[in-house]
């Protein structure tokens, strides 16, 4: 067995610890790359979008009506909104599925 020095013990275990910081430098440059391609996708992108609107529609739609509290609170008033929410969800959908299936077959 060979004895070490504290000054070889030391280099040894500051070695494997820049080795250690390389390894995991590198998995994060690649886990950022893989990231950024995912999040990059006209698939991703469209369905951040289509997210981003219907929230926006549903705001909106509840901020203009607002005022008429006793409206609001009707089972038909929510069933419209169930409505144009469904209406908005099922417009967006064949569109997300044409590009996701478009981007799937170029690559």
């Amino acid at each position: 067995m060979k004895i070490l020095t504290l000054n070889q013990r030391i280099k040894d275990t500051e070695r494997q610890l820049l080795s250690r910081q390389r390894q995991i430098d590198t998995v994060t440059h690649r886990l950022i790359r893989h990231l950024h391609r995912k999040m990059t996708a006209p698939s991703s992108l469209l369905l951040a979008s289509a997210t981003g609107f219907m929230l926006g529609e549903f705001t909106h739609s509840q901020a203009q009506n607002c005022d008429d509290a006793e409206v609001s609170n009707t089972t038909l008033f929510n069933l419209g909104k169930l409505i144009a929410a469904i209406n908005t969800v099922s417009s967006i959908l064949p569109l997300a599925l044409m590009i996701k299936t478009f981007y799937q077959q170029s690559r």
